[in-house]
Formats: structure tokens, C-alpha cells, sequence
């Protein structure tokens, strides 16, 4: 151990002899010769020999000894109980006749000599007088070459402390205030030449002058030690010198006198360092260990992201704290977190040109990261840039890039981190940036997996409502009682698409009602409420067409209460929340609606497309509805007939009246209730085969039904 711990050690033995009447012996050695070795061979020879010294002190002294070694000596403490003088002097000339020998044999260039000096703790009263007496009686034999370690003090020899003892050592008193109640001070009454060379003060300016009057901004705590050595205690701890410019492990015991103690220090600047190193190590992995959860428990992966620049910028004390996604021809900001009263960046760093932080790639291939901790080297090289950071109160940024399968992706940045953080700014946005890659990776995938799954549904449903519509068309279609189908086609469409009541809405005249409605199991019939309702109050300023309408999507019929009140009234005592209908057509003309009410939003676009298609079919078998009741009137056959012999009668007559330029103009055009045209059919002249027909004959159905003139 070195002096500082001796000296603990030591102190430890006083208080118990103190207390428990067990005395102690101190030894103090010092190995002449072993000094030059130092100086003159290496490092290796050194330790070879100290090491061989500690055995040869083993043996002499037995495993109770304590050893330490100060500056060029070996000082050996001894925790014997029996501490007569005979038995600790046969231990010590044995040891001086091993080391003669050793010398001899081993080292003969270095010549070792020992010189000794020995004091019991029941010889003095205070530690620092058992080591005082070690000392004397060391010197005295050394200067006058007498064999006696237990010279007896008669002789007034004083141990130049000051000089000798090879670490910073004070004696201070404690200084009470004006009631002597409690210490306001600490006074200094000596200080060696160790602490006067670390504190760079002379003695003079020192010994006598008040502690906290000529350092006033120390530490407190050394008052609150000193006081309580004072009273008795022991005190050791750690605790940084400003006086001595130096972390210090520390030692305070009573002195000899009532209020003083004595101080030794011994510096530990490179044991703090390695402290501070490994806290930093340690608080950086703990705070790369809760990222790295953030991301593991948090689903969503931009919250996680938002939560984990949450948790740099406090670790960082830093400003802001950014990601900038780039493609290396655009970047920006996606994510940002800003310390309260800092103003955001983020919507002034969307899609700007790359070329901007083109110049990083070029830094972080050299260092792993874009590092300035001070933008004010930026003035000259890069004016543009330092103009920008100063702009916005930036002194100081770091950014670490991260990549994907090698690509550049971004860079994570901090603004105005603090230098001073428990933690390696470093490693922890090394961390983070591979965290982020990652996360940012992932929800790319889940994204890419989000819309092939989005399009898979949308096909599914466009797939189903393919099929229920074609499933409508086909019921429409069939040769099945006209009111029976019609109500067959609204329930498959009312199942379909999860609504109360599925309606059609014909119009006869200035009226419109009700006609055909399905309705969900518990949900009333509105049929017999809805008819005859005027037109002008179902709707206005309707002027779709067939060729150009869309349907009505109304989420909240409030929207009718201002144009239609009338309607909003009915709907509303009918329990119709929202409502969906479209346009049905038939010859051109408008002929009513198919709506369906209180439908699921969620499926608003697959209900209206099922509705605008079967709205097309109603249509159509409205039409064909239309002409079968014509075909089944009783005089239709005869009216049919009639036009047949006209054209057979006009072909006898005139056998070339398919090539006359004129129209021809029938009886029956005007009668026929259904849609009929003769025509003439053009043949290729190479193919001979048919391409084309002319019109010849058609009459004022077929006319309505194509929506064209006959001219």
C-alpha cells in the first residue's frame, strides 16, 4: 500500500490501542542502495527487487506485518500485540542480515543498507508523535552510527517533517463562530513541502491564515470533516482539492491539542479518471440498454422513435434532436424533438437539395460521425454553413449517419448537446442510429406489407362485389315474376352491405314513392309512409343524365334539413341517420333511385359501387319489364302483323325499295310498342364477308330507345 493507506492503517491501531490498551510497534525502514537501482536499470530489475525485498520482509516480520512503500523507502507497520522490545529487535537485525546477504549475493552493485527506527504507540500520544519519534530515532542512529532503533528521547532531535514526509500533509484548527456554537473555518497551523509544491502556496502564505478566507469557493464538506476529526473521529474519504488542483483520498485523526487535527492527501487524479470512464461506461450502456427497449416493447415504430430522440435529447441535455431521411438527391426532416422553448426545425428541412450536407460523407468516412463542437470553426472554411448554425443558436452539432445494405439512409443529429453529460455522446447516437435503421427499415416493410395487404382486400372486395353484382344482374335477368326478383335483388344487396332497409324510389309524374324495400331483421317498414311525396320536395336541381351522374353519399341527413325539409322530416321520424342512392335511368329519362339508410361507413365506397351497378340493371329490367307488359297487350300480335305485311306488300310492289334514297314511311311506325328496324347489311368486297348494315327502316320505339331522331 502506499503512504496514504500506512497512514490510515496506522490510525486504525492508535484508536484501538487507545481504547482497548493494545499497543502496537511502528517500524520505519529505509533501504539505502535501493534507490539507484531505480535511476540506473529498468523497470523489470525494479520490480523483481522490491518484490524479493517484500519476501525477505515476510519472513522476518510474519504474515502480521502491514507493509507499505513510500517514495524511494520501504516503511513496514506492524500490528503485533507483543511489542517487547527484544522480540521486535530480533526480527529486525534477522531482517537486516537477509538483506546484507541478499545485497551480497544478488545485488552487489546496489549495496542495501537499512536503516531503522522504532516506536510503540504507548510512547506518544497521537499517531503523527509515534511516526515523529520513528522518524528521530531513525536519524539519530543514522548520523551518530549507533546500533540502538530504541534510543531512549534525551535528546532534543526534531524529524524535519516538512521536508521528509514524501505526501501532502496539514495540521489545521478548527475555527468557531462568535458564540462558539459552530465552525465557521479552518485555520492553518502547518503544511510540508508536498502540499505547499501541489497547492502552490508558500508556508508563509499559508500557516496562520483562515482556510475559507483564502479559498472561498472550496468545497464545504472539508469543514464539515476537519470538524468532526477534531472531535475525535477518524475521517477518510475522496473528495476533489481545489487548493491542491487534484482529486485526493484523505485521511484526517485528532492532533495533540483540543479543535486540531492533522490531514494527509494522497492524489488519485488517474484512479478518479478510470472512475469517471467507467460511470460514464456503465450509464452509457444502462441508457443504450433502455433504448434499445423503447424499440423492443413499443409496436408502433414511430412512436417508439419519438420516445427514443425524447430520451437522447435528455441523456444529451442537448437542444434538439433530428433524423434527416435522404435519397442523396433530396433529404428531410422526419422526426424531430425540441426542448421546451427551442423552436422547432423540422418544416424548414423538408425536401431540400442534398448538395446542402453533400460535404458529411466525407467527414464521417474519416471519423464515423459529422462532429463540430464549436460551429465557430465553420467561420472561414465553410461561411454559408456557419452563417446557417448561428442563425439558428447552434454552437455545437454531432449527426451519425446510418445506412441499410449499405446505402446511405440519413443521419441522426443533436444540436447544442451538452460536453459535460454523464455519458459518450458518441456511442450513444451510434447506438441510436442503428436502433433507428433499423426501426425505420422495419416500417418501411410493414408499409410495403400494409399496401400489398390493402390491395389483396380491395381485390378480395372488388372480387365479392363482382360477384353480388353479377349475382343482381342475373336475378334481374331471370324469367321470374317481375316483383318477386325485384325484391330478391334488394335483400341480396341489403345483406351485402349491412344496412337497415334497401329502397327504390320511382317517379310517376310530379310524385315519387316507394315501391320496392327490404329491411334488416327488428328495423320498421317505411313503404307504405313513402309515396306520393312531391318531387320537389325529395329533390332539387337534379340534372343528371346518363351519361354524366354520380351518387348521393349523405353521412348525416341534417345536410337535407336546409334544401329539403320536408324530406329531412320524414327521414328523421323514420330513424334514417345517413343515406346512400342513386340515379335510376330508364330510356334516357330519369325513373327513380336505389338507396339504401344507416349503412356501415366503413364500407361506403364497396356499398355505392354495388348500388351504381345494380342501379344500371334495375334500369334495364325496367325496360324489358316495360316491353313484355307492351308484347302482352291484347292487339299487339295483330299491330305486329300488320307492319310484316306492309314490308312484304311494299317488296312485291317495289322490288327495289331497299336501294330508294327516300325514308320510308309506314302505318305502323307510329304504332308498334316496340323498339323495330329493317336493315340492309354491306358485305367486303374482298372478303365477302359482312362489315357493316344500312338503316332502311326504323320506327319511333326504336327511335326513343337509342335516343336518336329517324333522320
Amino acid at each position: 500500500m502506499n503512504f496514504q493507506g500506512m497512514f490510515l492503517c496506522l490510525s486504525d491501531f492508535d484508536d484501538n490501542f487507545r481504547k482497548n490498551a493494545e499497543d502496537y510497534a511502528f517500524i520505519l525502514l529505509r533501504i539505502n542502495g535501493f534507490e539507484n537501482l531505480e535511476t540506473s536499470q529498468d523497470d523489470t530489475l525494479t520490480n523483481q527487487l522490491i518484490l524479493k525485498i517484500a519476501d525477505l520482509i515476510k519472513e522476518s516480520f510474519g504474515s502480521k506485518a502491514t507493509i507499505a512503500r513510500s517514495y524511494k523507502s520501504l516503511i513496514l507497520l506492524l500490528s503485533y500485540r507483543k511489542t517487547e522490545r527484544l522480540a521486535v529487535d530480533k526480527m529486525v537485525k534477522g531482517f537486516e542480515r537477509k538483506i546484507e546477504e541478499f545485497s551480497k549475493n544478488d545485488y552487489s552493485t546496489c549495496n542495501l543498507k537499512v536503516e531503522c527506527g522504532i516506536a510503540r504507540g504507548s510512547e506518544r500520544d497521537t499517531v503523527l508523535k509515534v511516526i515523529d519519534l520513528a522518524y528521530k530515532r531513525k536519524t539519530l542512529i543514522k548520523n551518530e552510527d549507533e546500533d540502538n532503533n530504541w534510543l531512549i528521547e534525551e535528546k532534543d532531535i526534531f524529524l524535519d517533517v516538512y521536508n521528509d514526509i514524501p505526501v501532502p500533509l496539514v495540521v489545521v484548527k478548527i475555527v468557531m463562530d462568535e458564540n462558539n456554537e459552530n465552525p465557521v473555518d479552518i485555520r492553518y497551523l502547518f503544511v510540508n513541502q508536498k502540499y505547499c509544491e501541489l497547492s502552490a502556496h508558500s508556508r508563509d502564505s499559508l500557516i496562520g491564515k483562515n482556510y475559507y478566507s483564502l479559498f472561498p469557493r472550496n468545497d464545504k464538506k472539508w469543514l464539515e470533516y476537519v470538524y468532526s476529526a477534531t472531535k475525535g473521529e477518524y475521517v477518510s474519504g475522496k473528495l476533489y482539492s481545489a487548493v491542491l488542483h487534484h482529486w485526493v483520498k484523505f485521511t484526517s485523526a485528532p492532533a495533540s491539542f483540543n479543535g486540531t487535527c492533522s490531514l494527509i492527501f494522497d492524489v488519485i487524479d488517474d484512479e478518479r479518471q478510470k472512475y469517471k470512464e467507467n460511470m460514464i461506461g456503465h450509464t452509457t450502456a444502462d441508457a443504450m440498454l433502455f433504448l434499445s427497449q423503447i424499440f423492443i416493447k413499443e409496436k408502433n415504430g414511430k412512436i417508439a422513435i419519438n420516445k427514443a430522440l425524447l430520451e437522447i435529447g435528455t441523456l444529451l441535455n442537448a437542444d434538439r434532436v433530428y433524423i434527416f431521411e435522404t435519397d442523396r438527391r433530396i433529404f428531410t426532416s422526419s422526426f424531430e424533438w425540441c426542448r421546451e422553448g427551442v423552436s422547432p426545425e423540422a418544416d424548414n428541412r423538408k425536401n431540400l437539395s442534398y448538395r446542402y450536407i453533400a460535404g458529411w460523407e466525407r467527414l464521417f468516412e474519416k471519423e464515423n460521425c459529422v462532429s463540430f463542437e464549436d460551429v465557430a470553426l465553420l467561420k472561414f472554411e465553410y461561411p454559408s454553413a456557419y452563417n446557417y448554425f448561428k442563425s439558428r443558436c447552434i454552437d455545437r452539432f454531432l449527426a451519425m449517419p446510418f445506412f441499410c445494405d449499405g446505402k446511405l439512409m440519413g443521419y441522426v443529429g443533436v444540436d447544442n448537446y451538452s460536453t459535460t453529460a454523464p455519458v459518450d455522446a458518441q456511442k450513444i447516437m451510434q447506438a441510436a442510429a442503428h436502433m433507428i435503421s433499423m426501426s425505420l427499415i422495419q416500417q418501411k416493410k410493414d408499409e410495403e406489407n400494409r399496401m400489398l395487404s390493402q390491395s389483396r382486400a380491395t381485390a378480395i372486395k372488388a372480387i365479392k362485389i363482382d360477384g353480388l353484382c353479377m349475382k343482381v344482374a342475373a336475378l334481374l335477368s331471370s324469367p321470374v315474376d317481375y316483383a318477386k326478383i325485384m325484391n330478391e335483388a334488394l335483400k341480396t344487396i341489403g345483406e351485402a352491405v349491412n344496412c337497415d332497409r334497401v329502397f327504390i324510389m320511382s317517379i310517376s309524374g310530379e310524385t315519387i314513392s316507394n315501391t320496392f324495400e327490404w329491411c334488416n331483421a327488428g328495423v320498421e317498414e317505411v313503404i307504405d309512409k313513402w309515396q306520393n311525396l312531391p318531387i320537389n320536395d325529395y329533390l332539387k336541381n337534379f340534372t343528371a343524365s346518363p351519361e354524366n351522374w354520380i351518387s348521393s353519399v349523405v353521412d348525416d341527413i341534417e345536410l337535407y334539413n336546409s334544401d329539403t325539409p320536408e324530406r329531412y322530416d320524414l327521414l328523421k321520424i323514420s330513424n334514417v341517420n345517413r343515406v346512400i342512392e342513386t340515379p335510376i335511368f330508364m330510356n334516357g329519362k330519369l325513373a327513380g333511385f336505389l338507396g339504401v339508410d344507416n349503412y356501415d361507413t366503413s364500407n361506403t365506397a364497396d356499398t355505392r359501387k354495388l348500388l351504381e351497378i345494380s342501379a344500371r340493371h334495375i334500369g334495364y329490367r325496367n325496360e324489358l319489364q316495360f316491353l313484355r307488359e307492351k308484347v302482352h297487350e291484347k292487339d299487339f300480335i295483330e299491330r305486329l302483323r300488320k307492319t310484316a305485311n306492309e314490308l312484304r306488300n311494299l317488296s312485291v310492289t317495289e322490288p327495289d325499295f331497299l336501294n330508294h334514297s327516300e325514308l320510308l314511311e309506314l302505318e305502323s311506325y307510329r304504332k308498334l310498342p316496340i323498339p323495330y328496324a329493317v336493315v340492309k347489311l354491306i358485305f367486303d368486297s374482298e372478303t365477302h364477308r359482312p362489315v357493316d348494315f344500312e338503316y332502311v327502316f326504323v320506327n319511333e320505339e326504336y327511335c326513343n330507345f337509342l335516343q336518336k331522331n329517324k333522320r
